[in-house]
């Protein structure tokens, strides 16, 4: 599942356009062989649901697909981040992946994640075309912080 949402993602940061105006905002970091990586997601949708908060970011900087799950009395939180990566004709595919956490909201619509440690899944030089498998995968720790403003129905 997880490489079909990465898959998914890649195709779509390479299809689609358009302008976010949201304030949202996620940086995902993760070191690999002693170089810092930070990766700035804008996402152009933030989707809030009484358990979910998700969306997509394809317009401005890599594109990738979010998922904060909301901790409540049926089921612990967990964060989903998958990002890809364009830089020329090279794509990095990243997975993030964090359990029984969750953001929290201190104003209504705003959800504010601070420094979360979890685990990324890397794939240097992705390509669509190719199906991978866990083994084919750079697993690294990594942190996530994201402040995300629910889209409302103006």
């Amino acid at each position: 599942m997880r490489l079909l949402v990465i898959a998914a993602v890649a195709a779509a940061s390479l299809l689609l356009a358009g302008c976010s105006t949201n304030p949202s905002s996620i940086a995902l970091t993760y070191e690999q062989d002693g170089a810092a990586h930070t990766v700035n997601l804008k996402p152009d949708t933030v989707n809030c649901t009484d358990d979910n908060v998700h969306g997509i970011s394809v317009t401005d900087g890599p594109g990738s697909f979010y998922s904060f799950d909301l901790i409540n009395q049926s089921r612990d939180g967990k964060i989903s981040v998958t990002v890809s990566d364009r830089d020329g004709d090279s794509v990095t595919a990243v997975q993030f992946d964090a359990e029984k956490s969750a953001p929290n909201t201190g104003t209504e619509g705003v959800y504010t994640l601070k420094k979360t440690s979890g685990t990324v899944l890397l794939i240097e030089n992705y390509d669509a075309d190719v199906e991978y498998d866990r083994s084919d995968l750079v697993e690294l720790d990594g942190t996530v912080t994201a402040e995300l403003h629910c889209d409302t129905d103006e």
